[in-house]
């Protein structure tokens, strides 16, 4: 056989598989109901944080299948970040609630309803201003140390057991990091002292980089974070894990035998959510519809393989509208008491 008799079948071969996989998609879109003639022009998805981020990689792979779900209507993605994602609420309340503008939810959506972080004509958004359409993530948390030496130790933390005894016989001497503050990692950070019974010094970062040299260096003691975050300096042996903020232990082998809070006694569970929503009074079919196309997207071979590389498949991530408000609300209580014990709110 030539050459370019090979290269022609070759060729055609391609065209199958992709003609396959959009014809897969077409039949997988058919499934789901339109609601009328919605949607007939571009979707706006906008996100709380810039580009790089966990958000912004989550919504853009997912956005991929979505857009061929949606067809014939583009799904546009623009990042809209700043104040703890108070400017991106703030864009969603500007624009009418007519199904073209959807927006990043998360845990900081509750947060910044507590916090009052965000205004539009003169009154503080809260988590009434937004309807849920799904989560697609939850992701892991732990508390993570050096392998190597430890700040206020010198020698490295051996396991939970030990990082808590020293912290109990050194009170506030004992320091854990986290991106930001007044928000989620500090909430959930206060949540584990509380629990077990210690008095560490929170250290806020804006930048989950920083924070992991410092770690590496022996600047602070620990640090709050996922795990996808650190996967290759957990690999590598220069960074481990003491706890596992999750409700049972994780089936992956390399993080198999890490204590979870709740076999030590602790109820701290808390991990960061990653989901879409939109502005209150978008009509329930259009909430309806985006909710499906998106689970939809959750399945797509794209998406799962990015879930399984970033780490964030360790836990069910999916949550509807329903199940989903019901969270908010319920994190909405659980960080009113805790910024109130943190000072953050009167």
């Amino acid at each position: 056989m030539g050459k370019r008799k090979r290269r022609f079948i070759g060729t055609l071969v391609a065209v199958f598989f992709i003609v396959g996989i959009f014809g897969a998609v077409t039949v997988e879109a058919a499934k789901i109901k339109k609601p009328g003639d919605y949607p007939k022009r571009k979707i706006e998805w906008n996100l709380w944080y810039g580009p790089g981020g966990g958000t912004d990689i989550f919504s853009r792979t997912i956005g991929i299948p979505a857009r061929r779900y949606l067809k014939p209507a583009p799904l546009v993605i623009i990042n809209i970040p700043g104040a703890a994602g108070a400017n991106g609420m703030i864009y969603t309340m500007e624009q009418p609630a007519d199904g073209y503008t959807i927006t990043s939810i998360g845990n900081d959506l509750p947060i910044n309803d507590v916090l009052k972080r965000a205004k539009f004509k003169g009154r503080p958004l809260t988590i009434d201003d937004f309807v849920p359409i799904i989560r697609c993530q939850y992701d892991t948390a732990t508390i993570q140390v050096s392998s190597k030496k430890s700040k206020s130790k010198g020698t490295p933390f051996k396991d939970i057991k030990d990082f808590v005894d020293y912290a109990k016989k050194n009170p506030g001497k004992v320091s854990i990091g986290g991106t930001g503050s007044a928000g989620f990692d500090q909430v959930v950070v206060a949540l584990f002292m509380k629990a077990a019974g210690i008095k560490a010094k929170y250290v806020p970062f804006d930048s989950a980089g920083k924070m992991h040299a410092q770690v590496l260096g022996g600047h602070i003691d620990a640090m709050f974070e996922e795990f996808g975050s650190t996967i290759a300096l957990l690999e590598t042996g220069d960074i481990k894990a003491l706890v596992i903020f999750k409700e049972d232990r994780v089936e992956d082998k390399r993080f198999a035998n890490i204590p979870v809070a709740p076999e030590l006694g602790w109820d701290v569970t808390l991990g960061r959510w990653r989901g879409i929503g939109a502005k209150a009074g978008t009509p329930p079919a259009y909430i309806e519809y985006l909710h499906q196309i998106f689970k939809k997207a959750m399945g797509h071979s794209l998406y799962k393989g990015m879930e399984k590389t970033r780490l964030l498949d360790l836990r069910p991530g999916y949550m509807g509208p329903k199940e989903l408000t019901g969270l908010i609300k319920k994190e909405k209580e659980t960080f009113t008491s805790v910024l109130k014990d943190l000072g953050y709110v009167k």
